[in-house]
């Protein structure tokens, strides 16, 4: 797996212990979703990581993959169904989103 894969992989796994506990206290949850721009070999090493996360926590991780991430997460926060966790590949984003209010979801 590459450098730069594992990274992620092990940033998304400190994510997810930190945002299973708060979704998990509102109601029973038994899945995670994450939405990513991941494809190909980086996807199918981010499954593989999440496989581990599956069977050391019960959890299972239901990953939405699309390379036009970006919109779709602005339009599924305008609806109220945002994943529970998102890999926003550009940082310009993160720093417009409390100009467009929606820095409370990000």
């Amino acid at each position: 797996m590459p450098k730069r894969l594992s990274l992620l992989a092990i940033l998304f796994v400190f994510t997810l212990l930190a945002v299973v506990p708060m979704v998990s206290a509102q109601e029973d949850v038994q899945f995670v979703s994450f939405m990513t721009t991941f494809g190909g070999s980086e996807l199918e090493g981010l499954r593989h990581s999440l496989d581990e996360f599956t069977a050391q926590t019960g959890i299972q991780v239901i990953i939405e993959s699309n390379r036009q991430l970006v919109p779709i997460l602005r339009t599924r926060l305008a609806g109220g169904s945002p994943p529970d966790v998102a890999l926003i590949p550009q940082p310009g984003t993160l720093a417009e989103s409390p100009a467009r209010g929606t820095s409370s979801r990000w």
